[in-house]
């Protein structure tokens, strides 16, 4: 279940641009330099005109990288933070490849795969039997009327990022190191975007779940104090 919780996290990472980043950087050097040795030419020899015209283009060109390669850079440092935010579950799924693997457990093997729904139908199942036979307490009623106060309808009507995103495809491919098209970057820096969008709601809805905590901890440390303090008061009138 760790494994597919990262494979399902995987889903929606930005991609990988490192490698085109730098290829990028070289070629807008490349340019920018071409540019300025055609523009010294262009001041000496007959071929002026021709000169200037190629230094023109070559310019051009340098900007027109240097931009995609700062729109990459905002992907990659979009990459580093998913990587940063992950780090947990990547580290339990590592963890349980290892343990899995001793056991001789084959994740390659659709059969030998628990997902997240198999063990939740397993899990709700013996949480309805032991209900059966449970007796309900006035603290079962207290954490199910919690609940339902801090119930998030909206969160809960959104599709979930990680179902409805898949791996890029491109990702993975094996291939030399090129320059994006300018369609291309724009699809990264949008992945990018809507990665850091999931990153910042997930922190602020756990924010919120921390400041729920401490409010509840206070109300209960509350009541418990004015308790002793009504017993204390009890005491001294006898």
């Amino acid at each position: 279940m760790r494994v597919r919780a990262y494979e399902r996290e995987t889903a929606w990472a930005p991609r990988w641009v490192g490698d085109e980043l730098d290829r990028t950087h070289q070629e807008a050097s490349k340019a920018a330099a071409d540019a300025d040795v055609w523009s010294a030419r262009a001041t000496a020899e007959p071929e002026r005109a021709q000169l200037a015209e190629a230094a023109e283009r070559a310019r051009r060109e340098s900007d027109s990288l240097a931009d995609r390669a700062e729109q990459l850079e905002a992907a990659d440092e979009a990459r580093a933070t998913w990587n940063a935010h992950t780090a947990q579950t990547r580290d339990k799924a590592e963890r349980a490849r290892v343990e899995l693997g001793a056991r001789g457990v084959d994740l390659t093997h659709p059969g030998a795969r628990v997902t997240a729904e198999d063990w939740l139908a397993v899990h709700l199942d013996a949480q309805r039997a032991d209900d059966a036979h449970r007796e309900i307490t006035e603290d079962d009623l207290a954490q199910d009327q919690d609940h339902a106060r801090h119930i998030d309808g909206p969160e809960t009507a959104m599709p979930d990022l990680r179902d409805r995103s898949v791996v890029d495809p491109t990702e993975r491919a094996d291939n030399p190191a090129r320059i994006p098209t300018v369609d291309e970057t724009t699809a990264v820096v949008a992945r990018a975007q809507l990665a850091l969008a999931e990153i910042e709601a997930r922190d602020a809805a756990d924010a919120q779940r921390e400041d729920d905590t401490s409010w509840t901890t206070t109300r209960e440390e509350t009541a418990e104090w004015n308790d002793d303090l009504v017993a204390e008061r009890q005491l001294a009138c006898f």
